[in-house]
């Protein structure tokens, strides 16, 4: 009980974490990129960046994950097949379930899926959080050229 408190406990940690960076990087995007410039260009900007929180993202659950692994050890639970503690295996396993793409070839057992199962709900969030972003960036961008466009034509 104790285990799957912790592990729980860690994920909404990472999880708070996480928005705090999301925020921090839509914040950027907006001031500094796509609102000055209100072109595509800000965009092809705004995008990338928004990849790379989400990289940096998985990181902190990979973290969160090595951690729990190492201060806890088998009784936390375990990851199988074909699992080593290493940062590119942590971070593999971290990006298969933040993107809830679960290849299945790493497999938690023990209390360490609370934690497995709550970066699944906040990476899930998290990227479409982006998307919406996104769509509304292109749907301003949209706009605006269209306008643009029915002014050229009424000239």
């Amino acid at each position: 009980m104790v285990t799957e408190f912790v592990a729980g406990a860690t994920a909404v940690l990472a999880m708070l974490v996480s928005v705090v960076i999301h925020l921090a990087a839509l914040e950027l995007i907006l001031r500094w990129v796509c609102i000055p410039t209100r072109h595509l260009t800000g965009l092809m900007i705004g995008v990338p960046l928004l990849m790379l929180s989400h990289v940096v993202q998985v990181g902190v659950f990979g973290a969160g994950l090595w951690a729990l692994h190492a201060w806890y050890g088998p009784e936390v639970g375990e990851l199988s097949g074909g699992f080593t503690p290493d940062p590119v295996s942590v971070w593999y396993f971290s990006a298969s379930v933040f993107t809830t793409v679960g290849f299945g070839d790493i497999v938690a057992t023990g209390a360490i899926r609370v934690f497995v199962g709550l970066e699944a709900i906040a990476g899930l969030v998290l990227i479409t959080w982006s998307a919406s972003f996104t769509f509304l960036g292109m749907q301003m961008n949209w706009r605006s050229r269209v306008s643009e466009v029915e002014a050229a034509l009424d000239r």
